[in-house]
């Protein structure tokens, strides 16, 4: 199911934060293409969410406002008092339902929601800096490298030789 345009069906919850001073809550998202995504819950004031488990899977995020005639029934499926409940149905609030297919779920109450997609990854990462690595290795070989003195030093080598590779790439 699609949420702000962004379809949360089996995505993995990989993390939740609360920034009090900003008064949002967000939601770490994994999606089923792999695309890390956030959720910020702008102006959140009240929220009920389960334990975070081992594995945490989405089946949706239910938007209830206003506007929608079952929005007073979910409120009180949900166990909203009727303060929070009238701030939802007076369009003060968007109560928010996070619905799990395992472990994390529950609701949030927010002014708000946005979807952020992360920067896409490249495929291109830079190179370690090989000449420090290889300077560690020599410094103690006995610690990275295992084997004899004459099996260190073809290691050395191998070693030598794919950074030769990698610094010429880059």
């Amino acid at each position: 199911m699609a949420f702000l345009n962004v379809s949360v069906h089996d995505a993995e919850v990989a993390g939740v934060r609360m920034d009090s001073a900003r008064e949002l809550l967000q939601l770490e998202l994994v999606l089923h293409s792999c695309e890390k995504v956030r959720v910020d819950f702008s102006s959140a004031c009240q929220w009920s969410l389960s334990r975070f488990e081992r594995q945490n899977v989405l089946l949706a995020i239910h938007e209830w406002k206003a506007s929608n005639v079952a929005t007073a029934a979910r409120c009180r499926d949900l166990g909203l008092d009727e303060f929070w409940t009238r701030m939802v149905l007076t369009d003060r609030y968007t109560l928010y339902e996070v619905s799990a297919s395992v472990g994390f779920g529950g609701w949030v109450l927010a002014q708000g929601a946005e979807v952020i997609r992360a920067a896409p990854e490249t495929a291109f990462s830079p190179a370690p800096d090989v000449v420090d690595l290889l300077e560690g290795i020599r410094k103690r070989p006995g610690m990275y490298v295992r084997g004899d003195a004459s099996q260190r030093v073809l290691q050395l080598r191998n070693l030598e030789c794919v950074g030769a590779v990698l610094e010429a790439r880059g």
